[in-house]
Protein backbone atom coordinates (compact mmCIF):
# COMPACT_ATOMS: atom_id res chain seq x y z
CA UNK A 1 0.00 0.00 0.00
CA UNK A 2 1.48 3.39 -0.98
CA UNK A 3 1.54 6.43 1.28
CA UNK A 4 -1.51 8.07 -0.34
CA UNK A 5 -3.67 4.97 0.07
CA UNK A 6 -2.49 4.55 3.66
CA UNK A 7 -3.34 8.17 4.44
CA UNK A 8 -6.82 7.81 2.94
CA UNK A 9 -7.41 4.61 4.92
CA UNK A 10 -6.34 6.30 8.17
CA UNK A 11 -8.51 9.35 7.42
CA UNK A 12 -11.52 7.13 6.77
CA UNK A 13 -10.92 5.24 10.00
CA UNK A 14 -10.58 8.51 11.94
CA UNK A 15 -13.85 9.85 10.50
CA UNK A 16 -15.59 6.61 11.44
CA UNK A 17 -14.29 6.83 15.01
CA UNK A 18 -15.40 10.45 15.33
CA UNK A 19 -18.85 9.57 14.02
CA UNK A 20 -19.15 6.91 16.71
CA UNK A 21 -18.04 9.25 19.51
CA UNK A 22 -19.84 12.50 18.70
CA UNK A 23 -23.42 12.95 20.01
CA UNK A 24 -26.11 12.10 17.49
CA UNK A 25 -27.83 15.12 15.86
CA UNK A 26 -31.51 15.79 16.50
CA UNK A 27 -34.18 14.59 14.08
CA UNK A 28 -37.63 16.17 13.62
CA UNK A 29 -41.00 14.65 12.74
CA UNK A 30 -44.46 16.22 12.94
CA UNK A 31 -43.39 19.00 15.30
CA UNK A 32 -41.38 16.77 17.64
CA UNK A 33 -37.57 16.84 17.66
CA UNK A 34 -35.81 13.79 19.03
CA UNK A 35 -32.39 12.35 19.76
CA UNK A 36 -31.53 8.93 18.43
CA UNK A 37 -28.78 6.87 20.05
CA UNK A 38 -27.86 4.03 17.67
CA UNK A 39 -25.11 1.59 18.71
CA UNK A 40 -22.27 1.18 16.23
CA UNK A 41 -22.62 -1.94 14.10
CA UNK A 42 -26.36 -2.28 14.67
CA UNK A 43 -27.41 -2.05 11.02
CA UNK A 44 -27.05 -5.76 10.32
CA UNK A 45 -28.95 -7.12 13.31
CA UNK A 46 -32.29 -6.49 14.96
CA UNK A 47 -31.92 -4.32 18.05
CA UNK A 48 -34.25 -3.62 20.99
CA UNK A 49 -35.89 -0.18 20.92
CA UNK A 50 -36.26 2.13 23.94
CA UNK A 51 -38.47 5.24 24.07
CA UNK A 52 -37.56 7.73 26.82
CA UNK A 53 -39.92 10.58 27.81
CA UNK A 54 -38.50 13.52 29.79
CA UNK A 55 -40.19 15.59 32.50
CA UNK A 56 -41.91 19.00 32.34
CA UNK A 57 -38.75 20.88 33.31
CA UNK A 58 -37.21 20.07 29.93
CA UNK A 59 -40.06 21.07 27.60
CA UNK A 60 -39.30 23.67 24.94
CA UNK A 61 -36.87 23.90 22.04
CA UNK A 62 -33.47 23.11 23.61
CA UNK A 63 -32.81 19.51 22.57
CA UNK A 64 -29.34 19.55 24.15
CA UNK A 65 -30.85 19.84 27.61
CA UNK A 66 -31.77 16.15 27.32
CA UNK A 67 -28.09 15.25 26.94
CA UNK A 68 -27.21 17.15 30.11
CA UNK A 69 -30.11 16.67 32.51
CA UNK A 70 -31.82 13.38 31.71
CA UNK A 71 -30.22 10.30 33.25
CA UNK A 72 -30.49 7.75 30.46
CA UNK A 73 -29.77 10.17 27.59
CA UNK A 74 -26.87 11.66 29.53
CA UNK A 75 -25.47 8.20 30.21
CA UNK A 76 -25.64 7.17 26.55
CA UNK A 77 -23.98 10.38 25.37
CA UNK A 78 -21.20 10.00 27.93
CA UNK A 79 -20.56 6.47 26.73
CA UNK A 80 -20.38 7.59 23.08
CA UNK A 81 -17.82 10.26 24.09
CA UNK A 82 -15.77 7.76 26.11
CA UNK A 83 -16.48 9.49 29.44
CA UNK A 84 -17.81 6.40 31.22
CA UNK A 85 -16.53 2.85 31.05
CA UNK A 86 -18.05 -0.36 29.67
CA UNK A 87 -18.83 -1.80 33.10
CA UNK A 88 -21.04 1.16 33.97
CA UNK A 89 -22.93 1.12 30.68
CA UNK A 90 -23.02 -2.55 29.75
CA UNK A 91 -26.55 -2.29 28.39
CA UNK A 92 -26.09 1.00 26.53
CA UNK A 93 -24.56 -0.68 23.48
CA UNK A 94 -27.36 -3.11 23.06
CA UNK A 95 -30.46 -1.09 22.16
CA UNK A 96 -31.55 1.96 20.20
CA UNK A 97 -32.87 4.83 22.33
CA UNK A 98 -35.31 7.48 21.09
CA UNK A 99 -35.53 10.63 23.26
CA UNK A 100 -38.18 13.09 21.96
CA UNK A 101 -38.37 16.70 23.12
CA UNK A 102 -41.84 17.90 24.13
CA UNK A 103 -42.51 21.17 22.21
CA UNK A 104 -44.63 22.74 25.02
CA UNK A 105 -47.52 23.86 22.83
CA UNK A 106 -51.23 24.28 23.45
CA UNK A 107 -53.42 22.30 23.97
CA UNK A 108 -50.86 19.61 24.86
CA UNK A 109 -48.78 21.30 27.56
CA UNK A 110 -48.68 18.22 29.78
CA UNK A 111 -49.65 15.66 27.19
CA UNK A 112 -47.23 13.27 25.51
CA UNK A 113 -49.27 12.75 22.35
CA UNK A 114 -49.44 9.01 21.72
CA UNK A 115 -50.10 9.37 18.00
CA UNK A 116 -47.02 11.59 17.52
CA UNK A 117 -44.83 9.24 19.54
CA UNK A 118 -46.01 6.24 17.55
CA UNK A 119 -45.18 8.06 14.31
CA UNK A 120 -41.63 8.60 15.56
CA UNK A 121 -41.28 4.97 16.62
CA UNK A 122 -42.66 3.71 13.32
CA UNK A 123 -40.20 5.95 11.44
CA UNK A 124 -37.28 4.61 13.46
CA UNK A 125 -38.50 1.06 12.91
CA UNK A 126 -38.66 1.67 9.16
CA UNK A 127 -35.05 2.91 9.14
CA UNK A 128 -33.45 0.37 11.49
CA UNK A 129 -33.71 -3.33 12.13
CA UNK A 130 -35.75 -3.54 15.36
CA UNK A 131 -36.51 -6.56 17.52
CA UNK A 132 -40.28 -6.15 17.87
CA UNK A 133 -40.34 -8.52 20.82
CA UNK A 134 -38.22 -6.04 22.81
CA UNK A 135 -39.65 -2.51 22.69
CA UNK A 136 -39.41 -0.55 25.94
CA UNK A 137 -40.73 2.74 27.31
CA UNK A 138 -39.57 4.80 30.26
CA UNK A 139 -40.02 8.34 31.51
CA UNK A 140 -39.46 10.77 34.34
CA UNK A 141 -42.16 12.88 36.07
CA UNK A 142 -44.42 14.11 33.23
CA UNK A 143 -42.69 11.43 31.18
CA UNK A 144 -43.62 8.80 33.76
CA UNK A 145 -47.28 9.77 33.49
CA UNK A 146 -46.77 9.61 29.74
CA UNK A 147 -45.25 6.16 30.12
CA UNK A 148 -48.33 4.87 31.93
CA UNK A 149 -50.63 6.59 29.44
CA UNK A 150 -48.85 5.17 26.39
CA UNK A 151 -48.86 1.68 27.88
CA UNK A 152 -52.63 1.91 28.25
CA UNK A 153 -53.05 3.40 24.75
CA UNK A 154 -50.78 0.77 23.12
CA UNK A 155 -51.00 -2.31 25.36
CA UNK A 156 -49.68 -4.79 22.78
CA UNK A 157 -46.81 -2.63 21.49
CA UNK A 158 -44.48 -2.28 24.47
CA UNK A 159 -42.59 -5.11 26.17
CA UNK A 160 -41.69 -3.45 29.49
CA UNK A 161 -41.73 -0.05 31.19
CA UNK A 162 -39.77 2.01 33.74
CA UNK A 163 -41.73 5.02 35.09
CA UNK A 164 -39.74 7.33 37.41
CA UNK A 165 -41.39 9.76 39.84
CA UNK A 166 -44.85 9.47 38.29
CA UNK A 167 -48.14 7.66 38.76
CA UNK A 168 -51.13 6.02 37.13
CA UNK A 169 -53.44 8.94 37.86
CA UNK A 170 -53.09 12.70 37.96
CA UNK A 171 -51.49 14.97 35.34
CA UNK A 172 -53.00 14.21 31.91
CA UNK A 173 -54.32 10.84 33.12
CA UNK A 174 -57.03 12.45 35.25
CA UNK A 175 -57.83 11.83 38.90
CA UNK A 176 -59.70 8.53 38.63
CA UNK A 177 -58.10 5.13 38.32
CA UNK A 178 -57.84 3.97 34.68
CA UNK A 179 -58.66 0.48 33.46
CA UNK A 180 -55.35 -1.38 33.50
CA UNK A 181 -56.63 -4.84 32.64
CA UNK A 182 -54.82 -4.77 29.28
CA UNK A 183 -51.40 -4.01 30.78
CA UNK A 184 -51.21 -6.26 33.85
CA UNK A 185 -49.01 -8.73 31.96
CA UNK A 186 -46.42 -6.07 31.03
CA UNK A 187 -43.33 -6.06 33.31
CA UNK A 188 -43.10 -2.64 34.97
CA UNK A 189 -40.40 -1.42 37.35
CA UNK A 190 -41.36 1.93 38.90
CA UNK A 191 -39.16 4.16 41.07
CA UNK A 192 -40.00 7.02 43.43
CA UNK A 193 -38.12 9.02 46.06
CA UNK A 194 -39.54 9.52 49.55
CA UNK A 195 -38.37 13.17 49.54
CA UNK A 196 -40.15 14.00 46.28
CA UNK A 197 -41.78 17.38 46.87
CA UNK A 198 -43.49 17.53 43.46
CA UNK A 199 -45.18 14.15 43.01
CA UNK A 200 -45.97 12.55 46.35
CA UNK A 201 -44.61 9.04 46.76
CA UNK A 202 -48.08 7.97 47.94
CA UNK A 203 -49.32 8.20 44.34
CA UNK A 204 -46.67 5.71 43.20
CA UNK A 205 -47.58 3.37 46.06
CA UNK A 206 -51.27 3.61 45.19
CA UNK A 207 -50.48 2.97 41.52
CA UNK A 208 -48.53 -0.14 42.40
CA UNK A 209 -51.38 -1.34 44.62
CA UNK A 210 -53.89 -0.66 41.83
CA UNK A 211 -51.88 -2.76 39.37
CA UNK A 212 -51.57 -5.62 41.82
CA UNK A 213 -55.27 -5.47 42.69
CA UNK A 214 -56.02 -5.75 38.96
CA UNK A 215 -53.97 -8.94 38.85
CA UNK A 216 -50.45 -7.87 37.89
CA UNK A 217 -47.68 -10.13 39.13
CA UNK A 218 -44.93 -8.39 37.14
CA UNK A 219 -45.29 -4.81 38.40
CA UNK A 220 -42.79 -3.70 41.05
CA UNK A 221 -42.08 -0.44 42.86
CA UNK A 222 -38.73 0.56 44.35
CA UNK A 223 -38.89 3.34 46.94
CA UNK A 224 -35.67 5.37 47.20
CA UNK A 225 -35.22 6.69 50.76
CA UNK A 226 -34.50 10.43 51.02
CA UNK A 227 -34.29 10.78 47.23
CA UNK A 228 -35.87 13.95 45.71
CA UNK A 229 -37.97 14.33 42.56
CA UNK A 230 -35.04 14.19 40.13
CA UNK A 231 -34.05 10.54 40.44
CA UNK A 232 -33.07 9.87 36.80
CA UNK A 233 -29.34 9.66 37.36
CA UNK A 234 -29.77 7.59 40.54
CA UNK A 235 -31.90 5.06 38.70
CA UNK A 236 -30.03 4.72 35.41
CA UNK A 237 -26.58 4.56 37.01
CA UNK A 238 -27.88 2.23 39.74
CA UNK A 239 -25.69 -0.83 40.38
CA UNK A 240 -23.73 -0.60 37.11
CA UNK A 241 -26.75 -0.31 34.84
CA UNK A 242 -28.99 -2.77 36.70
CA UNK A 243 -32.22 -1.22 35.42
CA UNK A 244 -31.05 -1.24 31.80
CA UNK A 245 -30.02 -4.87 32.20
CA UNK A 246 -33.45 -5.73 33.63
CA UNK A 247 -35.17 -4.00 30.69
CA UNK A 248 -33.14 -5.94 28.14
CA UNK A 249 -34.03 -9.22 29.79
CA UNK A 250 -37.73 -8.64 29.12
CA UNK A 251 -39.10 -10.13 25.92
CA UNK A 252 -42.56 -11.03 24.64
Amino acid sequence: MNFRMLSLALLLQLRLCLAMLLPQPAVELDGYRYLLNVPAGSSSRAMPLHLFLHGYGDVGDDIDILRIREGVTNLLDKFEQGQVNRATTLASLEFITVSPLHPNRQPHLFDWESDKLMKILNKVMSEHAIDKQRIYISGHSMGAFGTWRNLIANPTFFTAAVPLAGALRGWELGHGWPDVSDIIAIPIWAFHGTADGIINVRLAEESDAHMKKAGSKVCRLTILPEEPHNIGTSVWYRNDGEVLEWMLQQSK
